[in-house]
């Protein structure tokens, strides 16, 4: 079982350009996160009119690859300690 995290980590990890990246920017889409004052995602909405895909300059895709390579190394090690710990129990 994985940690239960919350909305906002999906920006930060990475996660939500991912989902953005390949599922929705080559249709012309995009999933965006809103939050409220505090920063804590409140809701969600669908931008775009499905016209054109949505395009970032290269610097922001190497960001954001980087942001989700290492959530995935993580998740990755995280599932690796517990087959480990799993099989010594």
């Amino acid at each position: 079982m994985h940690d239960v995290r919350p909305f906002s980590e999906l920006s930060e990890s990475g996660i939500l350009w991912l989902i953005n990246r390949v599922a929705f920017h080559p249709r012309g889409f995009a999933l965006a996160l809103h939050t409220n004052d505090e920063g804590e995602v409140v809701g969600w909405s669908m931008i775009g009119d499905g016209s054109e895909p949505y395009t970032f300059m290269d610097e922001k895709d190497e960001e954001h690859f980087k942001q989700v390579k290492v959530t995935l190394e993580n998740l990755c090690l995280d599932v690796a300690k517990r087959r480990w710990s799993s099989n010594y129990e």
